[in-house]
């Protein structure tokens, strides 16, 4: 594991260790152009929380280097990293859920270019969070409801968000600066095609819509350089 950082000359700098085990003594060594200390430095246990936390793997653990997670434990939510044998290397407490049914708690995060965390809570809620744990954005008061995905691109968060039209519910998503939360542009399924027939029960918007047909029912959003955006839609 190796962090490189430019600060100005000094004899105390701080860098954000992340993606180190808990209760793990690791050795260190820090380089600079004038010379180089070295020592140990051992990390602390894992929060209450998640003192029960245990996963299985199956197949090659170096598959995977690194996925992000959610886990429910003792009543909160925490996004977690975990390696391929399932370890959590880190993690954030979103607290408990507030929202209702499927809703309720981080229904979609990513992991972003600049090692941050963007998610959605009980879906009215969008935060980014950096790996040391700073909250660099937390906005709520959505007029739609987001839902089961969310990810970043340069300097906006793009989430998925959902609205009744004629007793269908129908997709669409908020693009979302990230300096400043504010809502940069809307799209919305229903003004590109023809919405008819087709969907399927409303069970997942139920707390919301009861008697809607979950006509669309978006699981995904990715956004490519340029802006192009690729839907996915399980009706």
């Amino acid at each position: 594991l190796v962090r490189t950082f430019d600060s100005p000359a000094a004899t105390v700098h701080d860098v954000t260790l992340w993606g180190l085990l808990a209760s793990t003594t690791y050795d260190w060594d820090a380089i600079t152009l004038s010379g180089s200390t070295a020592g140990q430095a051992t990390t602390t246990a894992l929060p209450a929380g998640l003192s029960n936390y245990s996963a299985t793997t199956t197949g090659p653990t170096d598959a995977v280097d690194h996925m992000v997670i959610t886990q429910k434990c003792a009543g909160d939510f925490y996004a977690l990293i975990v390696d391929g044998d399932g370890a959590i290397k880190w993690y954030e407490n979103a607290g408990p859920p507030t929202g209702f049914g499927a809703l309720a708690g981080i229904t979609g995060y990513a992991w972003t270019a600049e090692d941050t965390l963007v998610a959605q809570l009980d879906a009215d809620r969008v935060v980014e969070i950096d790996a040391a744990g700073n909250v660099l954005l937390d906005q709520s008061g959505f007029a739609l409801p987001l839902h089961h995905d969310i990810t970043a691109l340069g300097d906006y968060i793009y989430t998925l968000n959902a609205d009744e039209y004629l007793g269908d519910v129908v997709d669409g998503f908020y693009v979302i600066e990230r300096a400043t939360g504010v809502i940069a542009a809307s799209w919305a399924l229903q003004d590109h095609i023809v919405v008819s027939g087709g969907g399927g029960l409303a069970g997942f918007w139920a707390a919301i819509w009861p008697f809607a047909n979950d006509w669309s029912h978006g699981n995904s959003i990715h956004v490519y350089p340029g802006g192009t955006a690729l839907l996915s839609l399980r009706y």
